[in-house]
Order: C-alpha cells, then sequence, then structure tokens
C-alpha cells in the first residue's frame, strides 16, 4: 500500500506538487490539516502576542471588520483544498490543523458570516473521498490510523502562571489522547496522525518568519511524546513546523513530517504488510 503524505497546504495548491502527486501512483492520503489559509490570521498573533499572553482575546484587539474579511478568505480557501484533495480520485484520512476552523463556534458569535460560507465540518458533506478522523481510530486493514487533530497553544505548553482554567485545557487534551491509545487492544501497527509534532522532534522554531515572537523554542507536544513513548506506535505523521520535512527514528517509532504542501513538499510512504518498505520526499 502506498500513501501520500502531506499538510499544512494554508490555502494554496504549488503547480509543482499537483504536477508531481498526478504522476504518483497511489492508493491512500494522510493528510496533516491546516488546509486553510492561516497567513493574516497568525500576523496578527504575532503583532499582539504580549497582549494574547496576557489574556486579551483577538477579538478585543483586532476590529470586527478585518476579522470578518480574514475569516472569509479562509473559509474560501478552504473549499479550494477540499475540491483538490477530493479530485485526487482515493480515499483521504485527515485532522485538523490549528488554523482549520471546524464550525461556527470556532469565532466569537458576536461576528455575523453569511451562512453561505460553509465551515470545514459542513464542507465535508460534499466530498466523498474525504474522511476526518479527528480524535477517531479507524481500523485499516494490517494498521490502526488514531486520529488526534487540533493544536493546545503556546500558552498551554509554556504557561507563565498555571491557571484553572490552563489546567483544564491540558488535562482534557491529555484525557483525550489516552482516551485513544486505551481503546486501541492490540497496539501493532499503530499510525498516529496529528497536526503537531511530539515536543522534541522536528519542533525547534526557526526564523522562516522573522517576527515569530517565540523563535528557538520546542514548541511540540509533550503529551504527545509521553503517550508515544508509552504505547509505540510504528508510525507518527505531523506537520505544522514549515521549516522541518524528514523522517527520524527514535526507539520502534518512526516520526515523519512530510513537509509544508503550500511549498510543494509532501512524501510518499510504501506499507507492506506490517512492515514499512519505503519513505520518499518530495521539495
Amino acid at each position: 500500500m502506498k500513501f501520500i503524505l502531506c499538510g499544512c497546504f494554508h490555502g494554496k495548491i504549488p503547480r509543482k506538487l499537483k504536477k508531481r502527486i498526478s504522476k504518483e501512483k497511489f492508493d491512500y492520503v494522510l493528510c496533516c490539516g491546516d488546509l486553510t489559509n492561516g497567513d493574516f490570521m497568525r500576523n496578527l498573533e504575532f503583532k499582539y502576542w504580549n497582549k494574547l499572553k496576557k489574556g486579551q482575546s483577538i477579538y478585543d484587539l483586532v476590529p470586527k471588520k478585518t476579522l470578518i474579511k480574514i475569516y472569509i478568505l479562509q473559509l474560501k480557501s478552504l473549499e479550494k483544498i477540499l475540491k483538490f484533495l477530493n479530485k485526487l480520485g482515493k480515499h483521504v484520512f485527515f485532522v485538523h490543523g490549528n488554523h482549520d476552523l471546524l464550525n461556527r463556534k470556532d469565532i466569537s458569535k458576536e461576528l455575523k458570516l453569511s451562512k453561505k460560507l460553509k465551515f470545514l465540518a459542513e464542507s465535508l458533506k460534499n466530498y466523498k473521498n474525504l474522511h476526518f478522523i479527528s480524535s477517531r481510530i479507524i481500523l485499516f486493514k494490517d494498521f490502526i490510523i488514531i486520529g488526534h487533530g487540533g493544536y493546545r497553544g503556546f500558552s498551554a505548553k509554556y504557561p507563565k502562571k498555571i491557571t484553572k482554567r490552563l489546567k483544564k485545557i491540558n488535562s482534557k487534551w491529555e484525557k483525550s489522547i489516552k482516551l485513544l491509545f486505551d481503546k486501541v487492544k492490540n497496539k501493532k501497527n499503530i499510525i498516529f496522525l496529528t497536526h503537531d509534532p511530539p515536543r522534541g522532534i522536528f519542533d525547534k522554531i526557526s526564523r522562516i518568519y522573522k517576527n515569530n515572537p517565540v523563535a528557538g523554542y520546542n514548541i511540540g507536544d509533550g503529551y504527545y511524546l509521553k503517550y508515544i513513548k508509552k504505547y509505540k506506535p510504528m508510525l507518527h505523521i505531523f506537520t505544522h513546523m514549515h521549516e522541518y520535512q524528514g523522517e527520524k527514528k527514535l526507539g520502534k517509532t518512526l516520526y515523519i513530517n512530510p513537509g509544508a504542501a503550500y511549498l510543494g513538499k509532501f512524501a510518499l510512504l510504501e506499507l507492506e504488510k506490517d512492515k514499512i518498505k519505503n519513505s520518499k520526499f518530495y521539495k
């Protein structure tokens, strides 16, 4: 079985990526999320980083009209990526990233968006090849795919002060990961699909974005690392960090970042029965 591995489209489908994927023979696609264009929101988060760290909301800092324009752009860019993935003609299993808007609850109630604009959960009904597997377990031939999407956030990973709110966020996040692994009876041949990397692996922030306020930090998820060490999945596939592409074997787990799709990067993974036969990276 051959899998295309991809993620971090951010609303863009480079011509070289389209061309290369069209030439490949593959059976399935595993996608790590961040389908929508998060560039504008990222820039705002960097701009107001210190105020956001102190507990202020982006809705307090940015005019409503500006935020509405950004969300409209994000949702329109999402539709483009969903169409592309669906047209590949293969089953696509994916989780959501930190920029993907799942439903209207992801934005402030005060922001009025047209009902014609569809969020991720609504849009999926129109695409037969797309399968959303965040917080789901898929029994897949000789393998088990555990999907865990989303992003815990820097303040939850590096809290200056451990508040009740942060304790609740971290506890809920850890429980959701543990629950998925605990549900799997046969712990062999697990493919763990997430958006975020584990702590310490392809997760150190470089200067790819010059105004990044947390450059130099390792921002991978510590709970991912904890449960990977405990349950030893065969594969952990993730993106999020645009500056990385590659694989690393630690213990019994092979960690793979296929690269950011908006840069034309992806990977091809070949599995045979219960073994990893080959992996190839495109950039």
